[in-house]
């Protein structure tokens, strides 16, 4: 049986899986939701939307997430402001 690329439950849900395994400290509703766009933009583009470009593209943007490492700021859909002060200029 082959899949529809119409069809985007099961590849969402093969890389949906696979970056919430990747990216544990992000709400898997959002990584779905990442996931779910992507496939769209996809399908708008007429790209094939397979489980391989959804990961990959995906991956892109959750990365860019504040909070996808023990490092950063937790999720909490407020933005983070600019810390205070002079800019420090190259040159």
């Amino acid at each position: 049986m082959a899949i529809s690329v119409w069809e985007p439950s099961v590849i969402c849900d093969i890389a949906t899986r696979r970056l919430i395994e990747r990216f544990d400290l992000i709400p898997a509703e959002i990584i779905e939701r990442c996931v779910r766009d992507v496939w769209v933009c996809a399908l708008h583009t007429g790209a094939r939307a397979d489980a391989r470009l959804l990961e990959t593209l995906a991956q892109s943007l959750l990365e860019a997430l504040p909070g996808h490492t023990e490092t950063a700021e937790p999720l909490t859909g407020i933005l983070i402001e600019p810390p205070a002060g002079p800019r420090a200029t190259a040159g």
